[in-house]
């Protein structure tokens, strides 16, 4: 008895290059939602400005100076609208 396929036997080094694709596809699949977390992240933290002690924030929006100065802690600014100039009031001696 004798078995007939329609496509020919394929030899291990025949059959490596389908093997490294596949892995290759794997690896894609890791890559894309590592990528977008960090994407996810950087976005996010652009939300977010901290003033260190010894400094104080003054509000900009649209490059306009604003009436709120921001004290020494974590605040949440609009990225695209707001920005925050630093400045020192430490005492020099």
């Amino acid at each position: 008895m004798e078995l007939r396929t329609s496509e020919p036997l394929r030899t291990a080094k025949q059959s490596a290059p389908v093997i490294a694709d596949r892995q290759s596809k794997r690896d894609l699949g890791v890559v894309k939602p590592v990528l977008s977390l960090l994407f996810a992240l950087a976005l996010l933290s652009s939300f977010w400005v901290i003033v260190n002690p010894g400094e104080r924030g003054v509000l900009m929006q649209f490059g306009k100076v604003q009436d709120e100065i921001l004290g020494e802690e974590l605040h949440f600014i609009i990225a695209i609208a707001h920005t925050i100039q630093k400045l020192s009031i430490r005492a020099q001696i």
